[in-house]
């Protein structure tokens, strides 16, 4: 059975609803930001959202003391962090934060991997 995305008016329409309004502030012990829904997709059985992250984690690198970051530590040279685990952490730690808010918007995202795509500005 194939993939395919559903395009109608319903989803035309929280498409661009989502574009206006889906920004997210957040802030727990481990992030302090704004999440920005910037894609949406609905197939027959489950919808994906694409996320732009603009704030900081508090985390610990190496065996050092909890720090709060920004983006530049994915470039840092002097830290080897990686980058696929830095963005799991994200979607795990804002998973509940965004699944309350876009019920809203009537989009049901059901486990943190229906985030597909995230950007960490």
């Amino acid at each position: 059975m194939g993939r395919y995305v559903i395009t109608n008016s319903n989803t035309v329409g929280t498409k661009k609803m989502l574009a206006k309004y889906g920004s997210i502030s957040i802030e727990t012990e481990k992030l302090v930001g704004t999440f920005k829904v910037v894609g949406y997709r609905k197939y027959s059985h489950y919808e994906e959202i694409d996320v732009e992250f603009t704030g900081k984690i508090q985390a610990r690198v190496k065996w050092g003391k909890l720090e709060w970051f920004d983006s530049s530590i994915l470039t840092d040279k002097n830290r080897n962090v990686s980058k696929i685990k830095v963005n799991r952490f994200i979607k795990n730690v804002c998973y509940p934060s965004i699944k309350s808010q876009l019920n809203y918007f009537g989009v049901r995202i059901n486990q943190f991997a229906s985030i597909k795509k995230l950007k960490w500005i």
